[in-house]
């Protein structure tokens, strides 16, 4: 998959302000990795002080399953525009600009 082409060997998740994490917040973070997996790549995650995510991942089992790490690298992070290809807001899905735009 071509997403995280761009965005190096490894990305790492910030769960630090999750509340709730589900069964299907789950299989997306387990999806997530087989795909990344797939590509050499590495997803890891950060909970922080996020004791929702940490105690889903630990009683479930995934704990196990992926990287943890305490704390995030202070490296900059490229934008979430640049790692998903998310268009910028005057710009529509086919690269033409808004008709109302000059």
């Amino acid at each position: 998959m071509g997403i995280w082409s761009e965005a190096g060997p490894e990305l790492i998740l910030d769960l630090s302000r999750v509340d709730f994490l589900g069964t299907a917040g789950l299989n997306s973070l387990l999806q997530s990795r087989d795909m990344m997996g797939a590509e050499g790549k590495r997803l890891r995650v950060h909970c922080g002080s996020s004791r929702p995510a940490r105690r889903a991942l630990q009683v479930t089992g995934a704990m196990d399953l992926f990287d943890v790490v305490d704390r995030i690298p202070e490296e900059p992070v490229p934008s979430r525009n640049m790692l998903f290809g998310v268009p910028e807001p005057d710009v529509r899905l086919n690269g033409q600009r808004r008709s109302n735009e000059g």
